[in-house]
């Protein structure tokens, strides 16, 4: 369970408050741009303290270079085919 502030200062776990940062799917870098910007908002009015947000802003950003990767792989696949071709 991931540890929300409710505004009162006080650690508060809501599933609503989980689900809202809970993405449908991570599979394009803009899916996770998206992701990040309800982080980086949930941190600026308090309702993520900022070690959790920290932390998951860490993993979508790994989650996005592994994406790149992959991506950039795929088209050097495809250069190096269109040269043997």
């Amino acid at each position: 369970m991931v540890p929300i502030c409710n505004g009162n200062g006080e650690q508060d776990v809501g599933d609503k408050a989980i689900a809202a940062l809970t993405p449908p799917r991570l599979a394009k870098i803009r899916d996770i741009r998206r992701e990040l910007a309800k982080v980086y908002v949930g941190m600026k009015r308090g309702e993520i303290e900022s070690a959790v947000g920290s932390r998951l802003a860490f993993v979508l950003m790994s989650i996005c270079k592994t994406i790149e990767a992959e991506q950039i792989e795929s088209r050097i696949d495809a250069l190096e085919r269109n040269l043997h071709d």
